[in-house]
């Protein structure tokens, strides 16, 4: 889940962020709501109703996705750090060999 645009540093800020938000209370709890909602729409949705099903499985996919791409941003500074890392060693040895 690697951006080109972004930098190592900001990669790693990002992650940073993401797991704050994966951390607070307050958006895991409005995330296990709005799931809780879906289901018990979902269970409420007559199977002769494959539109209002349609929907209700698209509100799910879209709070997993959250989740997900949450996760990946902080999987990618994970990456992002040991990239950092790895370049940052390669400048000290250039400029020990100087």
């Amino acid at each position: 889940m690697s951006d080109v645009g972004l930098s190592d540093p900001e990669r790693v800020e990002r992650a940073r962020l993401a797991k704050e938000l994966q951390e607070n209370r307050v958006l895991n709890e409005a995330l296990d709501r709005m799931r809780d909602l879906a289901i018990e729409t979902l269970e409420a949705t007559s199977l002769r109703d494959p539109e209002g099903l349609a929907i209700v499985h698209q509100k799910l996919k879209v709070i997993r996705l959250f989740s997900d791409v949450l996760a990946g941003y902080v999987e990618d500074g994970k990456l992002a750090l040991v990239d950092w890392d790895k370049a940052k060693d390669a400048r000290k040895r250039r400029l020990s060999v100087l």
